[in-house]
């Protein structure tokens, strides 16, 4: 969290003292790349919503028998948290109100801009489709304070609920 400034690593959100959960996010992901789970150059933090909706894809060319972690220079076409700057690769402006929420990130390299394309685009479209619902947002920013308060506890059905309610908003958004 220190490394990141309290943010997240993607969308740069704020994640101390919100109500947004702190995972661990594997760079390249554990499901194809389990030699590099605890690989600290592997490992960042992420905001739910950025880390739900980039799940286990892969971005880039990294072999997936490679048995070294590869170096900053070997990601020329993704964005990698730990490996870049984030002001070096995207621009964002985030405007929030009482009642409303824009942002919107513009990659500036071609890291950048896959970055945006693969998550960026999506993270700002939810926001908005959100924070700018009169009935949903203060539903969703409730059960996030929930999740906030319960943060070690095994709530199942609720991580079942909001993974489909989640899935509903990016449908409605493709």
């Amino acid at each position: 969290m220190e490394l990141q400034g309290g943010r997240c690593c993607y969308c740069r959100r704020w994640l101390v003292g919100t109500a947004y959960a702190k995972p661990i996010e594997h760079v390249l992901p554990r499901r194809h790349y389990p030699q590099f789970s605890v690989e600290f150059w592997n490992l960042a933090v992420a905001c739910t919503d950025c880390n739900s909706i980039k799940t286990d894809n892969v971005w880039g060319t990294v072999s997936l028998s490679r048995r070294r972690y590869p170096r900053a220079r070997d990601f020329t076409e993704a964005f990698h948290p730990r490996f870049h700057r984030y002001d070096d690769h995207v621009r964002y402006a985030r405007l929030e109100t009482n009642f409303s929420s824009v942002v919107l990130f513009t990659g500036v390299t071609v890291q950048g801009m896959h970055l945006c394309r693969s998550l960026l685009h999506r993270i700002a479209a939810k926001e908005t489709l959100v924070k700018n619902n009169p009935d949903l947002a203060p539903a969703v920013e409730q059960i996030r304070n929930f999740e906030s308060k319960a943060e070690g506890l095994r709530l199942t059905r609720l991580d079942s609920f909001c993974s489909a309610l989640d899935h509903s908003i990016l449908r409605l958004l493709e």
